[in-house]
C-alpha cells in the first residue's frame, strides 16, 4: 500500500500517546499489544481497498488514545 509508512507511523504515535497516560507499571507492555495489532489490520487481505484499510489502523489507534483518556 502506497503510504503505509507514514500511516503506520501515525498509528503508533497515537498509540504511544496512549500509553503515556497509564500507570507506570503498564505501558511498555500494552505498547507492544496494541502496536501489534496495526500492521495486521493494514495488512488484512478482507479489505480490499488500501485506503479503508488506513482508516480502520487509525480508527483503531485513535480510539485507543480515547479510551484510555
Amino acid at each position: 500500500m502506497r503510504g503505509e509508512r507514514w500511516v503506520r507511523r501515525a498509528g503508533e504515535y497515537l498509540v504511544g500517546r496512549a500509553c503515556k497516560r497509564l500507570p507506570r507499571e503498564i505501558p511498555e507492555e500494552r505498547y507492544r499489544e496494541w502496536a501489534a495489532e496495526l500492521a495486521p489490520t493494514l495488512r488484512d487481505p478482507h479489505t480490499r481497498l488500501g485506503a479503508w484499510r488506513a482508516a480502520l489502523m487509525l480508527a483503531y489507534a485513535a480510539d485507543i488514545l480515547r479510551g484510555t483518556a
